[in-house]
């Protein structure tokens, strides 16, 4: 009697392997994604030390102005990445009003963009230039407005004898 060869015979495992079904196929593919998120946590690993070294450099100082502008940029982009979320972008006014004279001046004090904290839900205004207002046109618009009481206006410093002019 002639014994079948392995090819004529049916395998039950190589069989279900064969015949995958969409749940299984899924299982096997999820490797691929558990390779990705490792590549990624490795890869967000190493973004965190180098931006812990960045800021020691920033605190002790002592290094070309490029160098800082880099590693604060590193530091600023790390922190938008992970930290801060933008909310909108803001034209920020300032009307100061003379305790003395009741006169009102309105002053333009910059671009900014207004980011919300991840965790404590805090607003911080970050300055920006026009370029970076105009190109964010997913976000809102928004005018912040302050008003600021102080003790004299220049007209009143002058009308009392303070030579500013």
């Amino acid at each position: 009697m002639q014994q079948p060869s392995p090819t004529d015979q049916s395998l039950p495992e190589v069989d279900d392997f064969l015949n995958l079904d969409d749940a299984r196929v899924a299982a096997v593919n999820e490797f691929d994604s558990l390779d990705a998120l490792l590549n990624d946590s490795l890869k967000s690993i190493a973004q965190d030390k180098a931006v812990k070294e960045a800021r020691k450099r920033l605190a002790k100082g002592g290094f070309s102005n490029a160098d800082r502008e880099a590693d604060t940029a590193r530091v600023r982009q790390w922190e938008l990445d992970r930290i801060w979320t933008p909310m909108a972008s803001v034209a920020y006014f300032e009307t100061q009003e003379c305790s003395c004279c009741r006169n009102r001046q309105h002053h333009f004090k910059g671009y900014f963009q207004r980011q919300t904290h991840r965790t404590s839900k805090i607003d911080r205004w970050v300055q920006a230039d026009l370029s970076t207002v105009v190109t964010s046109e997913k976000l809102p618009k928004e005018i912040k407005d302050d008003h600021v009481i102080v003790p004299t206006c220049i007209r009143c410093a002058v009308l009392a004898g303070w030579g500013v002019e």
